[in-house]
């Protein structure tokens, strides 16, 4: 995690550059939307990067974490009006059932650990709660990608399978309530923290 964080800490105008330059990250984003924005829920972002979906949220109270400063940092200085706190996916600083919609936008892919971050996000969700979560999808682009990452960038990235993502969240306690791809490189999940057993 720290050369993750090193990498978004010196990298983090550029990142937004190219996040607010991608189409796929726009459709994402959106479809998102399309299942939080409710008006009066409160919403919990893990790896919020600089706070855009928050900030388009329509959500009564909303949060974000991210592990770099610097992300957290252009947040603050675009004006974000989100609560942003610098923390980590696999520790997060709120008590168990905490929100209604808890998101993560593609950081799964940076745990070497994702059950970390699946537990997490299931703990402080509130009971009939959501959770969101995002990832590349396997393809052998994304496998050069990581490789490419890795090696270069010093910088762990993974993709998943649709399957492999569901397996982590459903040892992690989820319910699984609907998957699908957006493009033909993400995947996301919507789930619930399962209360059956």
């Amino acid at each position: 995690m720290d050369r993750n964080r090193r990498y978004y800490d010196r990298s983090a105008s550029s990142l937004e550059g190219r996040k607010l330059a991608s189409r796929l990250d726009a459709v994402e984003t959106s479809r998102i939307l399309d299942l939080i924005n409710t008006g009066s829920a409160d919403v919990l972002d893990v790896g919020c990067g600089t706070g855009h979906l928050l900030d388009q949220a329509e959500a009564g109270f909303k949060v974000g974490v991210d592990l770099s400063i610097s992300m957290l940092r252009l947040a603050r200085e675009r004006g974000s009006s989100a609560h942003l706190i610098l923390a980590d996916g696999s520790r997060l600083p709120f008590r168990d059932r905490s929100f209604t919609w808890v998101v993560s936008q593609d950081a799964i892919v940076h745990f070497a650990a994702p059950e970390s971050l699946a537990s997490e996000m299931l703990r402080v969700c509130k009971g009939g709660g959501r959770i969101i979560v995002t990832a590349t999808r396997r393809t052998l682009f994304s496998r050069l990608a990581s490789l490419y990452a890795r090696i270069n960038l010093r910088v762990f990235l993974r993709s998943y399978t649709l399957r492999e993502l569901e397996k982590i969240y459903e040892v992690s306690g989820a319910h699984m309530i609907s998957s699908e791809t957006i493009g033909s490189s993400l995947i996301l999940l919507l789930a619930t923290p399962d209360t059956r057993g």
